[in-house]
């Protein structure tokens, strides 16, 4: 019996999505369709894509994909806030690896 291999993703970061469902137990492997030496052109799909082999891994991957946009999302506004910032309650200067104020304990 043949293995059907299946696209699941090509949003932001697809290695780093094909890395996280390597951690979830999905065998997945990025593929770049932009270098296809075949005679059938593909037009519809971004350079790089992700790849699974398995029916039950793709319906498992689709289902991860809110969480790790969300996880991609979040750690994107963290890296924005690479610099120091100013409680918005006691104004205390905190540095920028510090999610919370050492002084009263808000939430940068």
């Amino acid at each position: 019996m043949r293995c059907k291999v299946k696209r699941v993703y090509e949003g932001s970061d697809p290695d780093k999505f094909c890395h996280f469902l390597k951690e979830n137990r999905i065998v997945a492997h990025l593929q770049d369709l932009s270098n296809t030496r075949s005679s059938m052109k593909i037009y519809n799909y971004p350079r790089d894509t992700v790849w699974v082999n398995e029916d039950g891994d793709a319906e498992r991957a689709l289902v991860l994909i809110p969480a790790f946009e969300s996880s991609l999302a979040s750690h994107r506004e963290k890296l924005a806030r690479q610099s120091p910032w100013h409680c918005s309650i006691c104004l205390e200067f905190i540095e920028a690896e510090f999610d919370a104020c050492w002084q009263c304990g808000t939430s940068g």
